[in-house]
């Protein structure tokens, strides 16, 4: 955080945009859930997981500053008809871990509020390659990397954060067949080092449980994970369909709402929310960061999300995003940020 934001937020001028890019709502993004959180991490991969307190306290925040903690559903129907005037959050989760079931579950329970889970078929059938945490364990188990015309030094905190992120950009920013090749020459020379039993999806009978459940929704997440700007129509339009099919075999109702797996202004565009919309879903997500305005009731299928993350660097963006200061800066001043 730069010098000039810290003083913004500490003399809490970040609260002065509310007013034009508060929005009328946010829906906010997470991954993962866990107990506690480790220190010898990477931070980009860190930062997808929010303790069980932090989660507990964020209910607790919204729902005792008058927000309505609402579904996908509710929200969609609000911002078709302006049925409310009353400051909404959803909580989505990507992926879906098994902590979802487990960790988080309880606590949404306990509160009485609904959330969201967008479903890899992958990670539910135990196939899905989560190489973002495989790059995290090769970081933290070898002091330099060297795979073909990229070599990094990975010796200090700071160079494995940057490593991370050149990696991470050599895999999803590639054409498909290049990013997943270096991908796999990367862990086949580098084997990861570190136990990932603790990142389990969520058995089907887990699924079920929640489908049972009012207070769920589950949505579709690709069938791989892949990024869809990288892949030709035809596969594009399997990822996403396959998976929408799958889960309502299997769960015997409609799946009606998608995220994009990697949703940046790079990786969707309108070849992409046409391909969400045309494959019969009615809303779709992606990790633009900004909040929901009324006039999103145009861009069902470009809708921003806020990710929630633990860090206190991260607490204080929450915040500054919350308010519209963050989106408005990202975004050069727009307020209804879409495709």
């Amino acid at each position: 955080m730069s010098l000039l934001t810290q003083i913004i937020y500490k003399l809490r001028l970040y609260t002065l945009a509310k007013p034009f890019y508060g929005g009328c709502g946010h829906i906010i993004t997470l991954h993962r859930v866990v107990e506690k959180k480790d220190t010898n991490r990477i931070v980009w991969s860190s930062n997808l997981e929010v303790t069980t307190t932090y989660l507990d306290e964020t209910l607790t925040y919204f729902t005792s500053h008058n927000y309505d903690v609402i579904s996908l559903d509710e929200m969609r129907q609000r911002l078709m008809d302006g049925s409310s005037n009353k400051k909404f959050v959803v909580f989505t989760f990507d992926d879906g871990y098994e902590d979802n079931f487990t960790l988080a579950y309880p606590i949404f329970k306990k509160h009485n509020l609904p959330f969201a889970i967008y479903i890899t078929k992958a990670l539910i059938e135990n196939n899905l390659k989560c190489w973002w945490y495989d790059i995290e364990d090769v970081l933290l188990c070898y002091p330099n990397i060297h795979i073909g015309d990229m070599i990094l030094e990975t010796t200090s905190q700071a160079q494995k954060e940057e490593a991370y992120l050149k990696i991470r950009a050599r895999i999803i920013h590639s054409s498909f067949e290049s990013g997943y090749t270096f991908y796999q020459t990367l862990i086949a020379k580098y084997p990861p080092c570190k136990p990932r039993s603790q990142r389990k999806a969520m058995s089907i009978d887990q699924l079920l449980t929640l489908n049972d459940d009012a207070l769920v929704t589950l949505g579709a997440h690709t069938v791989n994970h892949y990024s869809l700007s990288m892949l030709q129509l035809a596969e594009a339009t399997w990822e996403v369909l396959e998976c929408k099919l799958y889960l309502e075999t299997l769960l015997q109702k409609p799946v009606e709402h998608f995220a994009y797996p990697y949703g940046s202004m790079d990786e969707v565009g309108e070849r992409e929310a046409k391909i969400v919309q045309e494959t019969g879903f009615i809303t779709g997500t992606t990790t633009r960061v900004a909040n929901i305005f009324k006039q999103h009731k145009n861009h069902f299928f470009a809708l921003p999300r806020i990710p929630l993350i633990e860090s206190p660097k991260e607490k204080r963006f929450f915040k500054m995003s919350l308010s519209g200061f963050l989106p408005a800066y990202l975004h050069a001043g727009k307020r209804v940020v879409t495709l």
